[in-house]
């Protein structure tokens, strides 16, 4: 994979290891899934269902369903929109209207044809809305595909970061985005103060929007996509330039060196060190000029 750096040189970045555990800790392969329905023996049906693919949770209302997506932080939610507690549109509210929940897809079931229902449900941010009886089959086809996109989002991040070459598609949107937080956070790595807040700022957006692209994006709390972000730099420099270790944590905005060392060995599968001595191009050669060519 080409990648343009700051000086307008091309360098042709490599994957890490196989063995990283990287991808693993932002896209896991058993995705958690919150069912919520306050008739015992439809949620017990939809948890027995999938039960075998997914970690299934369960909730009774919206209220215990909001407290156990913020325990548990399921891949995705699905609820039942007639409840006796909170109905399922006032807890997909909540949930959409919080910026550390709003990136979790979030369907609707409901017994409801109406066009006005679905509307409401559509203007609170659910990602689908399934009327009942539906098939078993059509409601997996729903899920499959939010998870299936989210996944790719995620997936997309990775290889971005870690500069691996990959053939998936995004929305412009999200690439754009991603590209503009790319450029913000390198151009800011001796920043002190920079943070999230100032990343907002720069983009020109709102803190809770931004958290919301970030987690769609990442599946990352906003810190740890800065953090990537670092990384992806120090990863750049171990190949082209002959800073140390020391030097390209400190380059990068992560002072403490052994937290720098983790974080850079869970990202790309080895030590720096390791990775140094694997991929840095040699500095300083001696270059002699053919004395054929200069000859007249």
């Amino acid at each position: 994979l080409v990648h343009e750096i700051a000086e307008g040189q091309q360098v042709i970045l490599p994957p890490p290891s196989a063995g990283s555990d990287g991808l693993e800790s932002i896209v896991n392969e058993k995705h958690s899934i919150l069912i919520v329905d306050d008739n015992a023996h439809m949620r017990g049906y939809l948890v027995r269902e999938f039960l075998k693919d997914f970690i299934v949770f369960e909730a009774a209302d919206g209220e215990e369903a909001i407290r156990m997506t913020r325990e548990k932080m399921p891949d995705i939610i699905i609820s039942d929109v007639v409840m006796n507690e909170k109905s399922g549109l006032d807890f997909c509210q909540e949930v959409k209207g919080a910026p550390e929940l709003s990136h979790i897809p979030f369907i609707l079931i409901t017994g409801s044809y109406s066009p006005e229902s679905k509307k409401r449900a559509v203007e609170l941010g659910a990602d689908d809305y399934i009327t009942k009886p539906f098939e078993k089959d059509l409601l997996v086809a729903r899920i499959q595909s939010l998870i299936r996109n989210q996944k790719n989002l995620q997936k997309y991040f990775y290889n971005e970061i870690t500069h691996q070459q990959h053939n998936l598609k995004i929305s412009a949107e999200y690439k754009d985005f991603l590209d503009t937080c790319i450029g913000i956070v390198e151009k800011h790595l001796d920043d002190d103060d920079f943070n999230v807040l100032v990343l907002a700022s720069r983009i020109g957006m709102s803190h809770s929007k931004l958290y919301k692209l970030i987690k769609s994006i990442s599946g990352q709390s906003a810190n740890s996509f800065i953090r990537y972000i670092r990384l992806r730099k120090a990863a750049e420099m171990f190949i082209n330039t002959d800073y140390n270790i020391n030097q390209t944590a400190f380059f990068v905005g992560i002072k403490d060196v052994k937290y720098f060392r983790e974080q850079f060995t869970k990202t790309f599968g080895m030590k720096p060190s390791d990775y140094i001595k694997k991929y840095r191009k040699t500095f300083s050669r001696n270059y002699k000029v053919n004395e054929n060519i200069t000859k007249d």
